[in-house]
This record gives C-alpha cells, sequence and structure tokens, in this order.
C-alpha cells in the first residue's frame, strides 16, 4: 500500500480505505486505534458511521478492537491522509485467533462470521458512497 500511495495518492480526490484484516475466524470488529510504537487511529467519520450501522444491526455482533503490537494497511492510508478504518477479525478480548499459526486453515472460517462481515462491509461501503454525494 505504500508503494501504491506513493505512485497514486495526488490522483484520489476524497479517498478513504476500508482494510480487510484476518477476518473469518472471530469479530467482526472495527479497529479505532493500532501501532507499535506510534499510533495511528482510524478516521473518527468512519468509526462513527460504522458505530452506528453496528448500533443499527445488533445481529452483526460487530464491536470495537484496538491493537498495539502490530499495524494493518490502515496505518499506511494514514500516513498519506487517506480516511482509513480496518475491519478485523479479532476476538472481543482482541485474541486473534490461528494468527500466524500452522493451524491457520481453511476450516477454521466460521461462515456465520463471514455473512455478518459481509454484512456490515456492504452497509458501511453504502454508507461511505451515500455521505460521499
Amino acid at each position: 500500500m505504500i508503494d501504491f500511495y506513493q505512485r497514486h495518492r495526488g490522483e484520489l480526490k476524497n479517498p478513504k480505505a476500508v482494510v480487510f484484516e484476518m477476518l473469518g475466524c472471530a469479530g467482526p470488529a472495527w479497529l479505532e486505534k493500532e501501532g507499535i510504537i506510534v499510533p495511528f487511529k482510524a478516521d473518527p467519520d468512519l468509526v462513527k458511521m460504522v458505530k452506528k450501522l453496528a448500533a443499527e444491526h445488533p445481529e452483526w455482533e460487530a464491536y470495537p478492537a484496538s491493537i498495539s503490537g502490530g499495524n494493518t494497511e490502515m496505518a499506511d492510508a494514514v500516513r498519506f491522509k487517506v480516511q482509513a478504518i480496518s475491519l478485523i477479525g479479532l476476538t472481543k478480548e482482541g485474541y486473534a485467533p490461528y494468527w500466524h499459526q500452522k493451524t491457520d486453515t481453511f476450516d477454521k472460517m466460521d461462515p456465520c462470521i463471514m455473512e455478518r462481515t459481509c454484512a456490515m462491509t456492504t452497509a458501511l461501503i453504502d454508507r461511505i458512497d451515500g455521505s460521499s454525494n
């Protein structure tokens, strides 16, 4: 993403990034903050949107999360002044099931979690598109 933003950021008009990370085994959650040393925060307007959507759709069982031991491509977007948020598959306790383990295989994907995540993603993109008009 850094390379993409370096080459194309100037061409983008009012870009927004929705980042997907580790989806399918837990969540859906959205990252409000991430970082190793320097904290990167999700765009406040996108956080407000996803919070409102999650409240409107309790069936998604969506919740906020943060990580302090790494970054997603959200950090890359923020560095280039792109409004961004990450949708991530963390448990409510902040645990990433199977992450970087041999047991991280397709059979661990939960179809119900994937359906809820897809519904949340679609609604978020629709809301972003509607707010741009």
